[in-house]
């Protein structure tokens, strides 16, 4: 059973990305049944990048791949 849900043990803080998204950028950053816009999480991951908070960058890497699923 663990095999099969690694990827909740790989999020360590859920809702982190969801968090900082909703304190940047407002309810303009999701669509009307709450999944993030894409255009948001490139224009998030620019912005730590520039800040330089790479644990907050490395999540929201993790979030565009996962959103491929």
């Amino acid at each position: 059973m663990e095999k099969e849900k690694f990827i909740q043990g790989a999020i360590q803080h859920p809702g982190r990305v969801h968090r900082y998204l909703e304190r940047e950028y407002g309810p303009e950053a999701f669509k009307p049944d709450g999944t993030i816009k894409a255009e948001y999480l490139d224009k998030a991951e620019t912005k730590t990048k520039e800040a330089g908070n790479v644990s907050l960058e490395r999540a929201i890497i993790l979030a565009k791949r996962l959103k491929k699923y």
